[in-house]
């Protein structure tokens, strides 16, 4: 049953806000510790005051002892008196009172000179009989166990008292006994004040730790409610991505704040990117598809039956099918690099073999266009992929046959530049527009001169926007230089590895 309640008393406590379980836990916590040290402080006080106490009745028991051994014969009124009597000193009014001590003590054989003002001794003869008292209450008191220190009330007074026998001079002869009654109404009464004060100290401060507390929690969680704030806007508003933190707490909550901004800044423009994306590709999609329609409405009314025309509308279908299959194959490697770049960013390459594969490769794909490869510095090892190294190659080449004439020469370059490797692929096609090198890396974007071409060899505008992306995650330096119908160059400098090794 008890764990059911503590389960639910964590359950109810988790669900509470953060402030007040913090302000919650923290108060509990100082509330512990403050009760802890107020306890061990009145336990180790109390004890020493109760061993100072007990030492001090102890001592002042055996100076009596020694005081009244002087007598050397059993306790006896008269010799008490006899002995004790020193300028009034002693009180006797009748034979059967007991006697005391008054308060004009100047007799160096007094009893009272030897206590403590919280101090009262009690003489018995050997019979236990009560003789003498310092005290004024003369009632009798019966002597209990003997040489035994013990808690004891007399006369509504609380505090320790204790038995103990005189001996005689020599110390083998029992003359009567004694009884020392320490008085500690004023420890008490000092220890009770004491707990007083601590509990109202200890209150108070629990009182001033919440309220500075629940303020300087206020303080350092306001920058995440506001994150928080932002936070329910964007789950409100998915598509309003400008809000922005503004936190200056000097903290990791502000180092927080930026990564949130700078999270919100990737994905709006993501978003926009998206956006862009969709609308290039339903742009681009919708054409194919609307000629594609558009022929097998003719087939389906009149043109399959003249050969011409159909002849005509299938080889037109085929080229947007095509086109179609060529931009979809495009945008899958697009979404295909995403992922790939993180998982290749610290490989490496020797740069040639690739740049080798490559122009072989292209020179059996398209025995009309004339390859070379100019390696001037061969030991080069290079902090790229070499997937990626091959990918871009083969983006390069793909464009600079695309834009080239037949039997044209596209030349590849390899050398050293500083720490970088310098890859250059250079054509003589037709060239590339000042206006529009600028937007050649855009998805989808294409020249004038690449929309008007015929066929499907134009591409979609995506081969160079994915050959940017690498290189940027490579930290790559690129340069293109471009002449109009004079022929275009992309230079690469990727980053080298100091210490080579082969890949």
């Amino acid at each position: 049953m008890s764990f059911v309640k503590n389960n639910e008393f964590y359950q109810k406590l988790h669900k509470l806000p953060l402030r007040k379980k913090m302000v919650l836990v923290t108060t509990g916590l100082f509330f512990l510790i403050l009760t802890t040290f107020t306890g061990l402080v009145l336990l180790f006080s109390n004890d020493l005051l109760l061993r100072r106490e007990e030492k001090t009745v102890r001592e002042t028991t055996d100076l009596v002892q020694r005081h009244l051994s002087e007598i050397d014969e059993p306790l006896t009124r008269d010799n008490l008196i006899t002995y004790l009597q020193t300028m009034h000193t002693v009180e006797n009014i009748s034979s059967d009172t007991i006697l005391t001590e008054g308060m004009a003590i100047v007799g160096n054989h007094s009893v009272s000179h030897l206590l403590y003002s919280n101090q009262t001794a009690y003489l018995y003869n050997i019979h236990k009989d009560l003789l003498f008292t310092t005290g004024t209450e003369t009632k009798p008191l019966v002597l209990g166990h003997l040489n035994t220190l013990q808690s004891d009330r007399i006369d509504n007074e609380r505090g320790f008292s204790i038995n103990v026998p005189i001996y005689n001079q020599t110390g083998k002869k029992i003359i009567g006994y004694a009884k020392l009654f320490h008085n500690l109404e004023f420890y008490y009464t000092l220890k009770n004040r004491l707990l007083i004060l601590l509990l109202f100290l200890e209150i108070g401060t629990i009182i001033l730790v919440l309220i500075i507390m629940r303020h300087s929690i206020d303080t350092f969680l306001s920058p995440i409610y506001s994150l928080r704030k932002v936070m329910r806007h964007i789950e409100a508003d998915p598509t309003d991505l400008d809000v922005r933190l503004q936190i200056s707490s000097g903290d990791e909550i502000e180092e927080l704040s930026h990564i949130f901004n700078a999270m919100l800044e990737r994905i709006a423009e993501q978003n926009h990117l998206q956006q862009q994306f969709i609308s290039n590709v339903s742009h681009e999609l919708r054409t194919p598809v609307a000629v594609i329609k558009g022929h097998l409405d003719l087939l389906s009314r009149w043109g399959k039956n003249d050969p011409d025309i159909l002849e005509e509308s299938l080889e037109a279908s085929r080229h947007e099918a095509q086109r179609m299959n060529v931009m979809i194959s495009e945008m899958l490697d697009l979404v295909r690099l995403q992922g790939d770049l993180s998982e290749k960013h610290q490989e490496t390459t020797y740069l040639v073999v690739p740049m080798q594969a490559a122009v072989y490769n292209f020179e059996v794909l398209r025995p009309d266009f004339a390859f070379s490869l100019t390696v001037k510095t061969t030991d080069l090892h290079a902090k790229m992929s070499k997937s990626h190294f091959e990918q871009v190659l083969t983006i390069l080449l793909d464009n600079a046959v695309k834009y080239s004439p037949q039997k044209s020469l596209i030349e590849l370059y390899l050398d050293r530049f500083e720490d970088y490797a310098r890859v250059t692929v250079r054509d003589h096609g037709e060239g590339i527009a000042e206006e529009d090198l600028q937007n050649i890396f855009e998805r989808f974007y294409r020249t004038d001169k690449s929309r008007n071409r015929e066929g499907t060899k134009a591409g979609l505008g995506i081969g160079l926007s994915i050959f940017k992306q690498i290189c940027d995650a490579y930290n790559c330096r690129l340069n293109v230089y471009s002449e109009v119908n004079s022929g275009t160059a992309f230079v690469i400098d990727i980053p080298l590895v100091m210490e080579t090794k082969d890949v």
